[in-house]
C-alpha cells in the first residue's frame, strides 16, 4: 500500500472570532446523530504571522504557548495579539533521514508542560520538557507512548506512515493518530476511522484534532495543488458540519477546549516553503454538553 504524501506546512496565526458551529448530521449508523444548527465559518481577524519552520505537527502546552515540530526540530512559541513568539527549539534526535514526504507527530501534556516528539526524519522519539520558558530534552524512546498503544507508534521507514497497534484502531498503517478521548485515525487511502465505528467513513485529509466528545477537526480530503478546507465533522459521519476555504494546503491543526469553546490552531503551506498559522475559536454546537474545563 503506497503512502499519501503530506502535503509541506506553513502557518502564521490569526485571531478568530466565535461561531456557533450547529447543524443537522447523521450517521451511518442506523440511529440519527444528534441535531446541530447551521454552522457558519469565521472570519479571522489580523495578519497572518510566519512561522521560522516548516510545520507539520502542532500541539498546545496552555492557553498561550504551542508546540510546531518540523522534520528536525520542535519549536515552542508564545501566543498574543501581535502574533507568534519564539521562546525556544530543540533539535530531534539524528542522523536524520532524506524523506520526500516527512511525517510528524506530537503527544503533548499541559499538566506536566512537555511533549513526546517524532518524525519519520529521526530514528528516535524524544520526550521534551518545558522549563523557564526553554524545551530541555529528557529521554529518547524507540517508540512513540501513546494512549491505548502498548508498544508505542512508529513510522514505517521512508514514509509518513504510522505504525503499531492502537485499540480500537487496529496496526494501521495510518496518517494521523488521535488517542484524546475515543481514538481517531486517517486511513493511507483518506477515510475517518473511529474505535468501534462501522460503516461508510468520511473521506478527509492526513491531519486531525479532536475537538469535543464526537467532534473532530480535519483537513480536507484535497488533491495536491486544489483547493484545501477546514473541516469540523463527527466522527462517525459521511460529511462534514462544517467547511470553511484554507488560504493554502492544511499541514496540521490543533485543538484546544475548554468548556463550550475551542481554540484552534491551523497550520497553512505560504506556497514558499514556509507556514502560516491561523487561529480561530468554535462554540460547542450544543451548550451544556460540553466537557469539563482543563485545570
Amino acid at each position: 500500500m503506497s503512502p499519501v504524501p503530506r502535503r509541506a506546512p506553513r502557518a502564521a496565526i490569526v485571531a478568530g472570532a466565535i461561531v456557533p458551529l450547529l447543524l443537522a448530521a447523521r450517521s451511518a449508523a442506523p440511529e440519527p446523530e444528534p441535531p446541530f444548527a447551521a454552522p457558519s465559518c469565521p472570519a479571522p481577524l489580523g495578519r497572518p504571522v510566519a512561522l521560522p519552520l516548516r510545520a507539520l505537527e502542532l500541539a498546545f502546552l496552555g492557553p498561550d504557548r504551542l508546540l510546531a515540530l518540523d522534520g528536525a526540530e520542535v519549536a515552542l512559541f508564545e501566543l498574543g495579539e501581535g502574533g507568534a513568539r519564539l521562546l525556544s527549539r530543540a533539535s530531534l534526535p539524528g542522523p536524520l533521514e532524506v524523506v520526500r514526504a516527512p511525517g510528524g507527530l506530537l503527544q503533548a501534556s499541559e499538566r506536566d508542560a512537555a511533549a513526546w516528539a517524532m518524525t519519520s526524519r529521526s530514528p528516535r522519539a524524544v520526550l521534551l520538557a518545558v522549563e523557564s520558558g526553554a524545551l530541555v530534552e529528557r529521554e529518547q524512546a524507540e517508540a512513540l507512548p501513546f494512549p491505548g498503544a502498548p508498544r508505542g507508534l512508529r513510522f514505517r521507514a521512508g514514509t509518513n506512515l504510522i505504525e503499531g497497534e492502537v485499540e480500537g484502531l487496529g496496526g494501521g498503517p495510518f496518517l494521523d493518530v488521535t488517542g484524546t478521548g475515543t481514538p481517531l485515525a486517517v486511513s493511507p487511502e483518506g477515510r475517518l476511522l473511529a474505535a468501534g465505528a462501522g460503516g461508510a467513513a468520511a473521506r478527509v485529509g492526513p491531519t486531525l484534532a479532536p475537538l469535543w466528545p464526537g467532534l473532530v477537526a480535519a483537513s480536507a480530503a484535497s488533491p495536491p495543488g486544489h483547493d484545501d478546507a477546514l473541516l469540523v465533522l463527527t466522527a462517525t459521519g459521511t460529511q462534514p458540519l462544517l467547511s470553511c476555504p484554507a488560504p493554502g494546503p492544511v499541514r496540521a491543526i490543533a485543538a484546544r477546549v475548554h468548556g463550550e469553546t475551542a481554540r484552534l490552531a491551523v497550520a497553512v503551506d505560504d506556497g514558499e516553503g514556509g507556514s502560516s498559522l491561523l487561529m480561530f475559536e468554535l462554540v460547542h454546537p450544543q451548550p451544556g454538553a460540553q466537557t469539563p474545563p482543563r485545570p
